[in-house]
């Protein structure tokens, strides 16, 4: 039975934890910092930063730091596309499944906010694929949140509840409003145009029939 630990990641940035001396650049502890430390995002294993701020973070020079990950990239550990400062470790996925449909429509949102390219879709597709093995509450909110994160329009039914109305029973072309003098009570007291000034108001408007 695996057996866990939680590490803060504001330990990273704690003056007493900086004040202990730093290792030289290697991958061991690349790994841990990528799995815990402050640059982490929401969602595990995926966040947005660049070689030269993880170096400059972890106290190596460039060349240290690209040594390490090398390292960690050629035992297919991380990944990473610094053209748009994306790094993604799939197998912290498997350590961190979602506890709630909370946090996948947390991971959802935090999706949205990462650079766009192949790594991050990557990460998505595999967050998918976690999902599909969840229960069904969780499987509906990652729908729903997917729905409303690519634009898709609502179902027609949804559209007519938050207008009121049927679109399907309103005129293309509503007539000009004639003034309150030529207007008529119906039945419920409601004063309406008359026909004839609706017509008129009409012609008035339209030069072609106006020469009939």
């Amino acid at each position: 039975m695996s057996r866990y630990r939680r590490v803060p990641t504001a330990t990273w940035d704690k003056a007493w934890f900086r004040a202990l001396s730093r290792p030289q650049p290697n991958a061991q502890t690349l790994w841990v910092f990528f799995v815990s430390g402050p640059q982490t995002s929401i969602i595990p294993g995926l966040f947005a930063a660049g070689e030269a701020a993880l170096a400059e973070a972890l106290g190596w020079n460039l060349a240290g730091f690209r040594r390490a990950f090398r390292e960690l990239e050629a035992q297919h550990l991380a990944k990473a596309d610094w053209a748009v400062r994306v790094v993604w470790i799939p197998s912290v996925l498997a350590d961190n499944p979602p506890e709630s449909t909370n946090v996948l429509r947390a991971w959802r949102t935090a999706f949205d906010e990462m650079p766009d390219g192949p790594l991050t879709s990557e990460a998505r597709a595999a967050v998918e694929a976690l999902v599909e093995g969840l229960t069904e509450p969780f499987r509906k909110a990652f729908a729903e949140g997917s729905r409303k994160a690519s634009g898709m329009p609502k179902p027609i039914q949804e559209q007519e509840a938050v207008a009121g109305t049927d679109p399907r029973t309103q005129e293309q072309d509503s007539p000009p409003t004639p003034s309150q003098a030529h207007t008529s009570t119906n039945r419920s007291g409601v004063r309406t145009p008359s026909r004839k000034h609706v017509d008129a108001a009409w012609v008035d408007r339209d030069p072609v029939r106006a020469q009939w």
